[in-house]
């Protein structure tokens, strides 16, 4: 990873809790969802 990677993903997850009006939570089903969104094959 590099060092922008841990940001953008957590930016990701911020990104989707507000627009579904979710408290921002670094739980393991929010990272994965980063993770998949963030990393393409």
């Amino acid at each position: 990873m590099t060092a922008c990677h841990p940001r953008d993903l957590l930016e990701q997850i911020l990104d989707y809790c507000r627009f579904y009006q979710l408290a921002p939570r670094l739980t393991p089903e929010n990272l994965d969802r980063a993770c998949h969104s963030y990393f393409v094959a």
